[in-house]
């Protein structure tokens, strides 16, 4: 026979299972509120003066390196919040009259690090690094036509981005695949991403199938971990580059500078020497004239000792 509660203990157990829903509903009212405060606070901390369409202009910068203009586009306190969200470029499209999220259809997000607000917090900057080119045209950046004005011209704006205007006028130069001089960096984090690409590409077995197919696999398995293959390769772009460089073959030049940047690449990965390995030694060497700095590591080799500080300045 099971034991049943004494009437007085009966009711305070009912009585404690009252204080504790009472108490569970407490807490929920009390998370419902707070949540509501913090949409409050948030709506209130948007310091932006949106204009009277209810929009504020936004510059797309590149993180790196920063100061890169990559695109310019509107947002809406909507746009701003589902960025601040989810950390990816949205916009407000005054032609549509639609909240869109840039690389929505092309795949060419702009991953957003910091948004800032100008000092009339009217104009916001989002610092993003993108995934593919910022132009419909496929430009890396938008930006990529350049206004002069020749001296002696008038003060007028003619031509297309196709059909530039000549003579002396305002004129606009400069097409996606020939940008004008000037512009922001077209893709800063190549070397940095090619550089991934390498290690990548060295550590795949060297029987598998993608080995066997990858050129990069190849130049590390010549018996000698890559040194001799990309010495090799370095030296042929090299000569390549200095031919092009004698016949001011301006297309030529880039291609063969672009082919030995890749190689110095991988002949860096040989030795296990980063980009940043380089950037590095470049700015210990940055402030005295490159004799001087030459003068010392010859002195400093001779001695048998590390060399001393130099830089890269002329003489």
């Amino acid at each position: 026979m099971t034991d049943r509660p004494a009437p007085d203990d009966a009711a305070a157990v009912a009585a404690a299972a009252a204080d504790a829903d009472a108490a569970a509903d407490a807490d929920a009212a009390a998370a419902a509120d707070a949540d509501a405060d913090a949409d409050a606070a948030r709506t209130d901390t948007l310091p932006v003066a949106w204009g009277p369409d209810g929009l504020a202009p936004v510059v797309v910068q590149a993180a790196d390196p920063p100061g890169g203009v990559l695109m310019l586009a509107w947002a809406n306190e909507a746009a701003l919040r589902a960025t601040l969200d989810t950390g990816l470029a949205h916009f407000w499209s005054r032609a549509r009259a639609a909240l869109w999220r840039k690389g929505e259809t092309s795949g060419n997000v702009q991953r957003v690090e910091a948004v800032l607000i100008d000092c009339d917090a009217d104009a916001l900057v989002y610092v993003a690094r993108p995934v593919g080119p910022a132009c419909h045209t496929g430009a890396p950046s938008c930006f990529f036509r350049r206004l002069t004005h020749p001296a002696g011209g008038t003060f007028a704006l003619a031509g297309t981005p196709d059909h530039p205007a000549a003579g002396g006028t305002f004129a606009l130069a400069g097409t996606p695949e020939h940008p004008a001089a000037g512009r922001a960096p077209a893709d800063p984090g190549v070397l940095a991403r090619l550089q991934a690409v390498i290690a990548a590409r060295r550590a795949l077995p060297e029987d598998s199938d993608e080995g066997r197919r990858s050129y990069v696999r190849g130049l590390f398995a010549d018996g000698a971990g890559g040194v001799r293959a990309a010495g090799d390769k370095i030296a042929e772009e090299a000569a390549e580059l200095v031919r092009a460089l004698r016949a001011e073959d301006r297309a030529a030049v880039v291609h063969e500078a672009a082919d030995v940047l890749f190689h110095l690449l991988v002949g860096l990965a040989t030795r296990d020497v980063t980009l940043d390995d380089v950037l590095a030694e470049l700015a210990r060497r940055h402030g005295v004239g490159g004799l001087v700095e030459k003068a010392a590591r010859g002195a400093a080799q001779g001695a048998g000792r590390p060399p001393a500080e130099g830089g890269n300045d002329p003489p």
